[in-house]
């Protein structure tokens, strides 16, 4: 199932390995790694840690959802 992360991206649910948020000066960015024959990471950048924990926490509830 694909699972919309952005305005311009959806990703393969069976496909997310992993999620981590990696805090930068400006921005906190979720990091969802696929796993695929090319592995490959997507971003979702928030700009406080809050917000990026709440998109962290609704992307995992979609994802066990989905599989």
């Amino acid at each position: 199932m694909l699972i919309k992360i952005s305005d311009r991206r959806y990703i393969n649910s069976e496909k997310v390995e992993s999620l981590e948020i990696i805090s930068g000066a400006s921005t906190h960015s979720v990091c969802v790694n696929m796993s695929n024959d090319n592995f490959s990471t997507a971003l979702m950048d928030h700009d406080t840690l809050e917000d990026a924990e709440r998109a962290m926490d609704e992307l995992a509830t979609a994802i066990n959802k989905t599989n």
